[in-house]
């Protein structure tokens, strides 16, 4: 028959603190032995001779220029080794018979200049076919209207061609007035002609009109220093209806 032994809470309990204090001493039985291999280890670690690293080693090969098998030359180098050049001769002028003589020019001369200021239609003894070379006078360009062009005595109208009213300007009972710009060449002749905005009303009906008469008149030339010169003149045309 057994005997059944009394085992309670108060045998547990001492047994949990016995097992409890085992526990703690292996525990820091360890960390002890933990933190001494650590610190055995890393001095030895510490004092190990680090490698000496050189510098980086490039394979690559930079190639060399071959040296020079051209001689450096020098300005006395040049002398020597230079072309001989020998110094020019000094040419002679010849006289040659007139028959040998191969075409000559003539050019204006003052008189020539004079008389084709005077007299449009003249025309010098020079080449080209008997004209004068170097003659050009203003009339062969017309210059900006802006072009300031001196003279003695202002052009003057001689003969006025009134310009036709615009049918539908009449009928519509619209009036205007246009400013005309005129090139008059030396002979008194109008070359060209155009409206000027400022100052105009109803420049768009009227222009045409205006330009077509300006074209037909004729006017006496501007002169300076005696002698006829073209110019520019501006006039005013009102478009009236009566």
């Amino acid at each position: 028959m057994k005997i059944a032994i009394p085992y309670g809470a108060f045998e547990l309990k001492r047994a949990y603190q016995v097992n409890l204090g085992i526990a703690v001493l292996i525990a820091g039985i360890l960390n002890i032995l933990l933190v001494a291999f650590l610190m055995f280890l890393t001095p030895a670690k510490s004092q190990r001779p680090e490698p000496e690293v050189g510098p980086p080693i490039d394979n690559k090969v930079t190639p060399q220029p071959p040296p020079s098998v051209i001689k450096e030359l020098t300005p006395r180098t040049l002398l020597e080794t230079g072309p001989k050049v020998g110094l020019p001769s000094a040419g002679v002028p010849k006289a040659i018979p007139d028959n040998q003589v191969k075409g000559t020019e003539n050019f204006a001369t003052r008189e020539d200049m004079q008389r084709s200021l005077q007299n449009p239609d003249f025309e010098g003894e020079g080449a080209y076919g008997g004209r004068s070379a170097g003659i050009q006078t203003i009339e062969e360009r017309i210059p900006p209207s802006d072009t300031f062009i001196p003279y003695d005595e202002a052009p003057v109208m001689v003969k006025e061609v009134k310009p036709d009213y615009p049918e539908l300007a009449r009928r519509s009972g619209v009036e205007g007035r246009v400013y005309v710009q005129a090139w008059i060449d030396k002979r008194g002749k109008v070359k060209e002609a155009k409206c000027l905005r400022e100052g105009s009303i109803n420049m768009d009906i009227f222009c045409e009109s205006a330009i077509q008469a300006a074209k037909q008149n004729e006017y006496k030339p501007a002169i300076s220093n005696k002698v006829p010169v073209p110019c520019w003149v501006t006039y005013k045309v009102d478009f009236v209806l009566r």
